[in-house]
């Protein structure tokens, strides 16, 4: 079976953070910003 690879890149992931924080409820945009500051932390980690 053929498999396709539909994971986001960190850009997307961030276009799609963004509008949640933009357009999202109160409990989305809350977990919007904690997933921002997450991917930071990944990011560091791995700048590391």
């Amino acid at each position: 079976m053929r498999t396709i690879d539909m994971t986001p890149t960190w850009t997307e992931t961030a276009n799609m953070l963004v509008a949640i924080m933009q357009n999202g409820d109160a409990a989305g945009k809350v977990w919007a910003y904690s997933e921002v500051r997450r991917m930071g932390e990944i990011i560091d980690r791995l700048n590391k």
